[in-house]
């Protein structure tokens, strides 16, 4: 781990470079290899970098969208951009089981996410939906959906699944009966009357038969 006096004369120097073109020669200066940062210990040290840059008012937005420009700016930090979240792949069409946390670093395409969204930027990952069963819910095809990473969700949550029973990945809502110890997941599509249409298409399946990936918290549409 680099000691203190050197990320202190890091800083310093910092406050006098406000131009992150020149911060992979600050790190040159002090020993610091910015190519191996993501295969050594030093994630304490490029987190306390980047932070001091983004508490920086005089920073410019341009400062911030370099941090996390790909590919060379891959500073080592488990979130090795602010504000974005690992794209881990398709969800609702598909084999995908979601990798476990300490390998989400290594994803090789990140989302940009409101930085407003009040939950820890390491508990969260993005998924692209496939289908139409959750359009009524605000989540189109090809939409990308935030998910925060919990094992357990509430009633009537929508959640990022794994169905052992059918080896896929599904965008339902979770309802769990405590009497029957059975789960059952709703796609949540309209009728034309606005009566849902939930229960003919839904899941039921023993609790041991699903694996909750998480709780969408936000949805990202791209634009034409």
């Amino acid at each position: 781990m680099v000691e203190r006096e050197r990320l202190n004369q890091l800083r310093q120097k910092l406050q006098k470079h406000f131009n992150l073109s020149e911060l992979k020669t600050l790190l040159f200066e002090l020993g610091i290899d910015h190519q191996e940062l993501s295969y050594t210990n030093q994630v304490e040290l490029t987190r306390e970098i980047v932070a001091f840059f983004v508490r920086q008012e005089t920073v410019p937005k341009l400062m911030q969208a370099c941090i996390r420009a790909r590919p060379s700016a891959n500073w080592g930090l488990p979130w090795r951009y602010p504000n974005s979240v690992p794209y881990l792949g398709c969800i609702g069409a598909g084999r995908v089981y979601i990798r476990p946390p300490e390998e989400w670093k290594y994803a090789e395409d990140w989302i940009d996410i409101p930085s407003s969204l009040h939950y820890r930027i390491d508990e969260l990952f993005a998924l692209r939906a496939q289908g139409n069963s959750m359009i009524d819910a605000g989540v189109l095809d090809g939409d990308f959906v935030i998910v925060r990473y919990q094992p357990i969700v509430e009633n009537g949550e929508l959640a990022a699944m794994w169905i052992e029973k059918y080896e896929i990945s599904t965008l339902k809502r979770f309802y769990f009966n405590i009497e029957e110890k059975s789960v059952e997941l709703k796609p949540y599509i309209l009728g034309k009357e606005g009566k849902s249409k939930e229960e003919a298409n839904s899941i039921i399946i023993s609790e041991g038969e699903v694996v909750v990936f998480g709780k969408v918290v936000w949805v990202v549409r791209e634009t034409k």
